[in-house]
């Protein structure tokens, strides 16, 4: 952990649950450890998770951009920096780095919004009442990019039911769900050890407990889109780009 409240650090052993067939590790397990250390960020350093209850306040995650540069493997040690930047308009700016063995194998830059937890109403940041400290103008290395739905191949469609376990703290399908739905799509990416080398996501409307989700998958050469809408209403939930390679 570092020293400065601007910056939070934890370090991590890839677990073997946490890897797939190949041994490689899942880009999901990486959303979900970036979200744990965004998470202690504000507990160590800023506010608890209580006192944001407390306050009826919750952060929703509403862009991120992924880039590895190499594969994870079981066992592997690696470091999780997470830093904060000055709002943007609406939107809370969160980064981070990924290193092993003080090498550089991922990282992501994530767009976020202050939510009311009980009206769901995004917040301004002016909102939120507690004191915070962020990274200056540590830039990130990978720039967000609005993920939009270009098919490359057939189309594809499939319906999912949000269940309890898709559920996170916020009451809504965490972030990295999505991440899997695509992956079980679209399981020719990962052939032969295939390993995603980008991810964009854009979320757009929050599902719950009981959705439906109509999804719309292509895949092809190694890249692939996704989009999911709810059923009863039609508003679209999320839209997401992986592209993968050969490790």
């Amino acid at each position: 952990m570092t020293g400065e409240k601007t910056y939070y650090e934890t370090d991590y052993q890839v677990s073997q649950t946490e890897c797939d067939m190949y041994d490689n590790g899942k880009f999901s397990f990486l959303l979900r450890r970036m979200q744990d250390a965004a998470t202690d960020h504000l507990n160590f350093r800023s506010v608890k998770t209580s006192e944001l209850r407390e306050a009826k306040l919750a952060f929703a995650i509403i862009r991120m951009a992924l880039e590895i540069r190499k594969p994870l493997r079981y066992a592997d040690r690696i470091a999780l920096v997470t830093w904060a930047q000055e709002p943007k308009g609406p939107y809370w700016r969160r980064n981070f780095e990924v290193r092993r063995g003080g090498e550089l194998i991922a990282q992501a830059a994530s767009n976020w919004v202050l939510i009311n937890t009980e009206t769901r109403a995004p917040l301004r940041p002016s909102a939120f009442p507690f004191n915070f400290d962020f990274a200056g103008g540590h830039e990130p290395g990978v720039r967000i990019e609005k993920a939009r739905y270009e098919p490359t191949g057939p189309v594809r469609e499939g319906r999912r039911t949000i269940v309890y376990s898709d559920i996170d703290v916020n009451g809504h399908c965490n972030n990295a769900v999505y991440a899997d739905l695509f992956s079980d799509l679209c399981p020719e990416l990962f052939e032969g050890g295939r390993v995603v080398r980008r991810y964009d996501v854009t979320y757009s409307h929050e599902a719950v407990m009981g959705d439906v989700i109509a999804l719309e998958t292509s895949c092809a050469g190694g890249k692939g889109w996704i989009r999911g809408r709810r059923e009863a209403d039609g508003k679209r939930c999320f839209e997401a780009m992986m592209e993968t390679a050969a490790c």
